[in-house]
């Protein structure tokens, strides 16, 4: 949270809770971690950043010997948000 650019951070723990049963997909990740950036050059930055190298490097440690599983690892582009 010390570099620039970063505008917040949210962890989930899945519920374990399914509403409709029939979603295809079955295995879903135990954790969710959401880092929201001020724009992609914030995100750009954070990659190449050596705070997350040495995150990464570290997380190698705990778990070897690939280091943590990222079932997935994706980027979105917040378009519309609605708050009461």
């Amino acid at each position: 949270m010390k570099l620039p650019g970063i505008k917040g951070y949210d962890f989930f723990k899945d519920t374990g809770i399914r509403v409709v049963p029939t979603f295809r997909e079955k295995d879903y990740p135990t954790y969710l971690s959401v880092v929201y950036f001020q724009d992609v050059k914030a995100f750009e930055n954070y990659e190449k950043s050596t705070e997350v190298a040495t995150l990464r490097k570290n997380l190698m440690q705990v778990f070897p010997p690939l280091g943590p599983n990222f079932k997935w690892y994706v980027q979105y582009r917040l378009e519309k948000s609605l708050r009461k």
